[in-house]
This record gives C-alpha cells, structure tokens and sequence, in this order.
C-alpha cells in the first residue's frame, strides 16, 4: 500500500479457472547423463555392500548363520528398487521457464511441482561435481525470499544450458526490482 496515495493499492480477485494449468506446461527433460550419474554411484554402493558383506561373511561367518544368500538377495532387492525409483524419477522430472517464474517437476510415487515466481529469487547459481565435470552436466541453483522450502536444484543441465538460464534468469531478477 502506497502511504501517500491508499488509492493505488489494488487487490482485485479473480476466478481460479483463469490459472494456467501447470500440468498443462511442456517441461524439458533432464540430461541422460545424470541418469548415468546416479546409476554409477549407486552401483558404486551396491559393490560395496556386496564387497563387504562378503569381506565379514568370510572372516565371521557365524554372523549369518548360513543366512548368507539371504543376505545378498536382500541387498540386490533394495538395490534394484533404487534403480528403478532412480530410472522413473529420471523420466517424469523436468524444468519449465515461463514468462513470470521457473517450474521444477520431480518425484516417483509423490510428484512434486515447485514454481519459483521470478521475484522471489535472490540469486542463481552453477554447480558441477567431480562426476558432472567428467559427464559435461551442471546444476542450477535457485535461492528464493521463501527459503528453503521453495528454493530449487535442477541437475542434469549441459554447462553452456545452466550458464544461460543463470543469465536470463539474472536479467529477469534485476527487472522485477
């Protein structure tokens, strides 16, 4: 509200049926390459799990009590669902930029859309690990007014990609000041 003018304070209400549909957006799809990632890195675990139940198996093996294959069928069942969750969080997640904000859609068995509206953001910024640097992708980083809770992580994004959006989206914050 204007102090001096309370006349150019409106807050005019408008039907819920005018919304966009959020389902209805087209989303970019992550890279394969994260995919990748994450397939390395919870194969690296599952050989350790094996590599080490194995190593205390042969050292004590009064711990399993011939439950032994048990055991290990017990770590390939987890392990296969982690790749399975991983593969259908891969292929529903995506990324929309709008005219007024910037949409994040992920999950497996709970789907979850974040929309960031572009004047709630702070900053943005890119990310890349040893992993990312080795498969040519990049996160990036949205921190919003809203904290933690509304801020947003996109991964899976060729580095020039992210660099882009960083700056777009950089432009399109100094314009909402």
């Amino acid at each position: 509200m204007d102090p001096v003018n309370p006349d150019l304070f409106h807050n005019d209400q408008f039907a819920a049926s005018t919304l966009p549909d959020a389902e209805e957006v087209s989303y970019e799809k992550l890279s394969l390459k994260l995919l990748y990632k994450k397939f390395f890195s919870t194969g690296l675990t599952l050989c350790i799990f094996l590599f080490g139940s194995w190593l205390i198996y042969y050292f004590y093996p009064e711990i399993f009590k011939g439950y032994f294959p048990i055991a290990q069928a017990l770590i390939f069942i987890i392990f296969f669902w982690n790749f399975m969750t991983i593969w259908q969080w891969q292929k529903r997640s995506g990324y929309a930029i709008r005219e007024k904000d910037v949409l994040f859609k992920r999950g497996f068995l709970s789907e979850k859309i974040t929309a960031v509206p572009f004047n709630r953001i702070q900053h943005v910024t890119t990310q890349r690990g040893v992993l990312d640097k080795m498969l040519g992708i990049s996160t990036l980083k949205i921190f919003t007014a809203g904290g933690s809770g509304s801020d947003i992580s996109i991964p899976g994004l060729t580095p020039s990609l992210a660099a882009s959006l960083k700056d777009t989206l950089s432009d399109s914050i100094s314009k909402h000041v």
